[in-house]
This record gives C-alpha cells, sequence and structure tokens, in this order.
C-alpha cells in the first residue's frame, strides 16, 4: 500500500463493497492505514441480516461522522484497471463512476443454483433454492441445505451452524419425522469503525405479533431495541448500537420471560 501511494504521491481511496459487519470493519481498517474509504452496500441499509431501518442509519451516520464515505442501495458493476492492471475506478449500477486505487469485496457468497434452475425448481430473484421449514423445495422429492439454500424472504445462510441445522432436519424429515428449520443464528457483536454493534435473536421483528420495545438518540448514535413475543414479556431478539456493554447478559435471555420491566433495558440510566 505504502509503495503504491509513494508512485502516485497521494493518499490512496479504498472502496469497500459489502456493508454487513465485515465489510464495516475493513472500512475501518483501511481508514487506520490512511486510505480514504468508502463503504457501497448493495441493500438498503448497512448490515441489513443485524439490523432494522433505525440501527442501521445510525450506524452509517457513525461511519459518516468519523469521514467513512456510504453509498447505499447502490451495485458496482465495472471495475476499471490501467495499463499494468491497477484499479483506477469502480462504475456504478446507475452510470456514475468513482475513482479508487483499492477494492475490498466482502460480499459473501453466491449460491450455484444452475441445476435447480435448469430442473424448473423454484429459485428466489436474487439467487438460491427456495426451501420451506422442512428444508424440501417446490420438488417435493428435493431437499437443499446449506449455501444453496434461501428461506424466509431471501436470507440464506451464512454460517457453518445453520448448514448443520438444515442437515439434522432434512435427515429426520426423510426418516418420516416433522423437525422443521426455524433459522440460523444471526447474532453478532462487534466493534465496527469505533462503533459498538450488537444483534442478537429475532432482531429484525420476523416473529408473528411481536412487540418491540425502543429508545433512540441518533444525536448520541445509541439505539437500543428489544423484541418481545405478544406477551409483552419473553425476549425474542435486539439490536444495540453505541453500546454494547448488554449484550453478554441480554443474549443469554431470549426465550425466556424478562422480570423486569422491558424497558428499563433500553432506556438510559439516570444519574
Amino acid at each position: 500500500m505504502r509503495t503504491r501511494s509513494d508512485e502516485l504521491g497521494r493518499s490512496l481511496r479504498g472502496v469497500v463493497v459489502g456493508g454487513g459487519p465485515l465489510g464495516l470493519e475493513a472500512a475501518g481498517a483501511l481508514q487506520t492505514m490512511g486510505i480514504a474509504a468508502t463503504v457501497v452496500q448493495y441493500a438498503e441499509r448497512l448490515m441489513d441480516a443485524q439490523l432494522d431501518v433505525t440501527a442501521g442509519s445510525i450506524v452509517k451516520r457513525h461511519l459518516q461522522a468519523r469521514g467513512i464515505a456510504v453509498r447505499t442501495a447502490t451495485r458496482v458493476t465495472r471495475i476499471d484497471p490501467d495499463e499494468s492492471g491497477a484499479v483506477t475506478a469502480i462504475e456504478f449500477q446507475d452510470g456514475s463512476f468513482q475513482r479508487v486505487d483499492v477494492v475490498v469485496f466482502t460480499v459473501g457468497m453466491r449460491a450455484r443454483d444452475e441445476l435447480a434452475r435448469n430442473a424448473d425448481i423454484e429459485v428466489h430473484p436474487r439467487g438460491g433454492v427456495v426451501i420451506d421449514e422442512g428444508c424440501r423445495t417446490s420438488d417435493a422429492a428435493v431437499l437443499a441445505i446449506g449455501d444453496v439454500a434461501c428461506f424466509f424472504e431471501g436470507r440464506r445462510a451464512g454460517r457453518t451452524g445453520a448448514a448443520y441445522d438444515m442437515a439434522e432436519v432434512a435427515a429426520e424429515r426423510l426418516l418420516g419425522g416433522t423437525r422443521s428449520f426455524i433459522g440460523s443464528d444471526e447474532s453478532a457483536a462487534a466493534t465496527v469503525a469505533g462503533v459498538e454493534v450488537a444483534s442478537f435473536g429475532d432482531a429484525l421483528t420476523r416473529t408473528p405479533d411481536a412487540v418491540d420495545v425502543l429508545y433512540a438518540d441518533p444525536v448520541a448514535g445509541v439505539y437500543r431495541k428489544l423484541v418481545l413475543a405478544e406477551d409483552a414479556h419473553t425476549l425474542l431478539g435486539g439490536i444495540l448500537v453505541g453500546d454494547a456493554s448488554a449484550y453478554g447478559a441480554l443474549r443469554t435471555l431470549v426465550g425466556a420471560r424478562l422480570e423486569e420491566d422491558p424497558a428499563s433495558y433500553v432506556l438510559p440510566v439516570r444519574g
């Protein structure tokens, strides 16, 4: 990096493609190295698998305050090299482009679903073989698990544990059982570009009739949300931005009934 900067006679400009936890950490790392960083995210918000709209916008404000540029709902369509093969610019889907010297991809994986497509098995528009809670595809005789499987509104498993869970469900279904795949654990806690961020359980309130209890202070950059079952006391998940110190304790309470007023877990402590 330093050699390239010396050759150009200026600081380098970097782009991170992918706005998940790894992408934000990469952007912070580039900035630490003295490289101007921009995060490009295809989804409408940062960390869309872990954060809701409000939390994503607060994280975005944190990054921008640190000098990291953010472009959401944006797709990179081309990378332009110079005569030596070094990156000089990237082009976006809307036809605009940005001068850049370093490109880092943190976009996960693409499902190899060609076989399913050729067999007329249902595939999600964004890739992946669509499965039900029993890991069955649109062809009842075919099951899909792991990276190729797509569940819950286009989501795919991003961790090995989810693939193991799917395999157990598929095996039991083949033996006549009724076990169901209820989704993968997307819990995450990290400090991304100096911002504490954590999400656990049903952070995006997918459970029917769930109740949100939240506190938001966009100016201070703090957001706390608990997702509760219909009884308004059983913890299903949550999101913490700006202060994730309660993550460890709250994550262990998922599925349990909160003994105290749920609001006491999210409201600021008064001195």
